[in-house]
């Protein structure tokens, strides 16, 4: 059943996206659940602009549940790629332009993965499409959506995800042509102030002027229209109890559609259709609800006719009578191979559902074939993230057995305080249950406690060892050092530091731990002969060198000194994690080798070293170092061009550590300064001098900040550079003991590279 009276909707729609005001268009559709945005859209899509290539992004209501970081750029990524294979002659496969594009260490970063999910042909890769870095999914989506107009529709773009609006936001600086229609879908308490809120998320988006925007309210149809829809079989008569139950929807459709003439008149038409199903319809819809939503059609009937795992028996021919019969009573739908869930208000009431066999039996069904398909597949992140959503939708305890592949995804994000924020809540469900079981809450408090102090979130981590905290417990007492100075690093902290590694055992594993921790925040904060002396003493102490924790310091004591010292400290450090068959660490310091090589005018050493780190961490490294350290040997070979501009860019979309970001500012503002595009330079010269970036004592660091300045100010004949000259020219001389040979380069400038400074807490401090 298919009805549409949005005459004036539609005459509106089509002048703001015929607008030629800009090269892109958005245009923002909000309304509550079932008002009629994704029938509006489509009809759209098949009649005013049937003319255009058009899509629609399916992002269900549970898809934000899951660990997926970028989730909505992975769905527009997949369903252009789609696209590729499907219109091969006028879209390129996203294999196709890599190999035709991509130069470098980012073809050399792709063919490794490429070879490491055992890509074999053009077709395999869309199977594996989130294996890819995100920098070459970004590129592929610029490529495509430049080569003609594209209308596309993202649904619930409410719940989108801080990475994916950056990524976004930069793919429409490089676009022309691109139509958006964002439908926002807003809950009904908050709908009073719903116009303010979707102009401030519209403003999260940073548009330039390339790309303008409107919002657009999709207000409830009339009744005497909506009526239309109700079914023929429902045989209503009281229609004014049905307009009563159209406007307590706030004029969701869905409630017109799944209209039945018994409906009683305390329950929606919607809760009501649920009530109605029986017990294999139910299980069924639950299967796919649990599913986030959608399932493939033949995994469906694979998992339903399955009898080892079966709580009702089922052959082909009932589940295609099951689905037959669902999809006339408009709860489920099917396009392609792919079974959904018909519309949101249904997940909504499937969500409110209390718990019943059926439901209990799909999510058994489910975790047993994804528990099964993480053991047997290659790459076991999709299975993992549907264990994660189950196992948090039902707060089960199970989250313990794949914690650890939830801790390594979660450190490859760069914003994980959604996901953190998740498994904080699952922590707190099971601790309120009669009789927890406090091993499993502590478990997971433990890796909250890892994950968030390794990516620096001070506020989670603390908030993880105050649960869990035990001052008998060596890891915990390591832990609330490292938390001391990282929430709160000043000389007052360092020294009630060092009180409380007095009291560790002279020569522990613990005392090593803590001393490092020292050693860092150190180095950030004092200058560099304090941090050598005091590196230097750790060295002397005959013991620390049975641990493995003993090669992070030689890797911190390499920054200390000059470069050939650095090459046979670093070796060392090779030496150590080879024994300890740590080939990610090992990875981490090839990329401080290769900064080394590049400072002693080595540079495809460098980049060999480069290739290295990405081949032993099996392309788990940090891109945004790959990517700005790459651009870092090719400037020093005088290479200014657009590849290496377009990776220090990409870089930076990168990173989120502030000292990072500003390192990659400086190598940005020397690219511009020295290719004589002052207006951006002074843009970022601007962003760098309010950075605060003189809170880091470290006078490297500093040295490379003031150098970086004082170069674009003298390039301009501004006499700002006079001040960043005479702060040189003191580090020079006041502080010269505290510089590093290799500080006077041949330029006037600096460019530096990103490396790994921080440590590992071992839990072997706990036995």
């Amino acid at each position: 059943m298919t009805f549409y009276n949005r005459v004036q909707e539609t005459r509106d729609i089509v002048k703001i996206m015929e607008d030629k005001k800009s090269w892109n268009k958005i245009i923002l559709l909000y309304s509550p659940s079932g008002v009629g945005k994704s029938g509006l859209v489509q009809k759209l899509f098949n009649e005013e602009f049937k003319d255009y290539l058009s899509f629609r992004v399916k992002v269900s209501r549970s898809s934000p549940d899951t660990i997926e970081n970028l989730c909505y750029i992975n769905r527009l990524y997949k369903e252009i790629s789609e696209l590729a294979k499907n219109e091969a002659q006028s879209i390129p496969t996203p294999e196709g332009h890599a190999l035709k594009n991509l130069k470098g260490i980012a073809l050399f970063f792709y063919n490794f993965l490429r070879n490491k999910v055992g890509i074999e042909n053009e077709n395999k890769l869309y199977e594996s499409s989130e294996d890819i870095g995100i920098t070459r999914k970004k590129d592929y989506l610029i490529h495509v959506l430049s080569t003609q107009t594209f209308f596309i529709s993202i649904e619930n773009i409410q719940n989108i995800d801080t990475q994916s609006i950056e990524i976004l936001s930069d793919i429409l600086k490089k676009v022309s042509n691109l139509k958006l229609i964002f439908e926002y879908t807003s809950e009904i308490e908050d709908y009073k102030d719903v116009s303010t809120s979707v102009v401030r998320f519209m403003e999260q988006l940073d548009l330039d002027k390339n790309t303008s925007y409107e919002c657009y309210e999709i207000k409830k149809m009339d009744f005497s229209e909506a009526k239309k829809l109700i079914p023929p079989t429902a045989l209503i008569t009281d229609l004014e109890k049905v307009k009563e139950i159209y406007d307590n929807g706030y004029g969701n459709l869905q409630r017109m559609k799944l209209l039945t003439s018994d409906i009683p008149s305390e329950n929606s038409p919607i809760q009501y259709s649920l009530e109605k199903l029986d017990s294999s319809e139910r299980y069924v819809v639950n299967t796919v609800y649990l599913n986030e939503g959608k399932i493939d059609s033949t995994l469906l009937v694979q998992l339903l006719t399955n009898e080892q795992d079966q709580f009702l028996l089922f052959t082909q021919q009932k589940v295609a009578e099951i689905l037959k019969k669902l999809e006339q009573k408009y709860i489920i739908s099917t396009i392609s191979n792919e079974i959904e869930i018909s519309h949101d208000s249904i997940i909504l009431e499937l969500e409110r559902q209390s718990h019943n066999p059926t439901l209990a039996a799909a999510y058994r069904l489910l975790t047993n074939y994804y528990n099964k398909s993480r053991n047997e597949m290659r790459d076991n992140n999709v299975a993992t993230e549907k264990l994660f959503m189950l196992y948090l939708k039902f707060h089960d305890e199970s989250i313990i057995g794949i914690l650890k592949e939830i801790k390594e995804m979660i450190i490859q994000q760069k914003y994980p305080q959604r996901i953190l924020s998740k498994l904080v809540y699952l922590r707190d469900k099971l601790l309120d249950k009669n009789n927890p079981n406090i091993r499993i809450s502590d478990e997971i408090s433990l890796a909250l406690l890892e994950v968030s102090y390794q990516m620096e979130l001070g506020q989670f981590a603390e908030e993880s060892l105050n649960i869990i905290y035990n001052k008998a417990n060596p890891l915990h007492r390591a832990y609330y050092v490292g938390l001391k100075v990282l929430n709160n690093n000043n000389s007052e902290t360092q020294d009630e530091v060092q009180q409380l590694i007095q009291d560790e055992v002279q020569g522990s594993q613990c005392r090593l731990t803590m001393e490092l921790m020292l050693l860092s925040s150190m180095m950030e904060t004092k200058g560099l002969h304090e941090s050598k002396v005091f590196a230097l003493k750790m060295l002397s102490v005959k013991s620390y060198e049975k641990y493995m924790e003993y090669a992070f310091l030689l890797r911190n004591y390499a920054e200390l000194v000059e470069s050939t010292e650095s090459l046979k400290l670093y070796n060392k450090c090779l030496d150590i994690f080879d024994s300890f068959n740590r080939k990610d660490l090992q990875a981490q310091i090839y990329i401080s080798i290769a900064m080394c090589h590049s400072y002693l005018g080595e540079l495809d050493a460098a980049k060999e070293d480069l290739e290295m780190a990405v081949e032993l961490s099996e392309g788990k490294v940090k891109e945004n170092m790959i990517l700005n350290n790459y651009a870092v040997i090719d400037m020093l070979s005088g290479n200014f061009t657009e590849p290496v501009l377009k990776n220090l860019k990409d870089a930076l979309l990168l990173t989120s550590n502030p000292y990072e970001k500003i390192i990659v500012k400086c190598n940005l503002l020397v690219f511009y300064t020295v290719k004589k595009d002052y207006t951006i330079a002074h843009e970022l010269c601007r962003e760098i001098e309010q950075s605060e970036f003189e809170n880091y004592k470290y006078e490297e660091f500093l040295h490379i900040v003031y150098s970086n300045l004082s170069f674009y100010y003298q390039e301009i004949n501004n006499p700002n550079q006079l001040i960043y000259s005479k702060e040189i020219s003191e580090l020079q001389s006041v502080r010269a003991e505290n510089l590093n040979p290799y500080v006077t380069p041949n330029t006037p400038y600096r460019l530096d590279f990103l490396g790994y400074w921080n440590i590992e807490v071992s839990r072997d401090l706990q036995h």
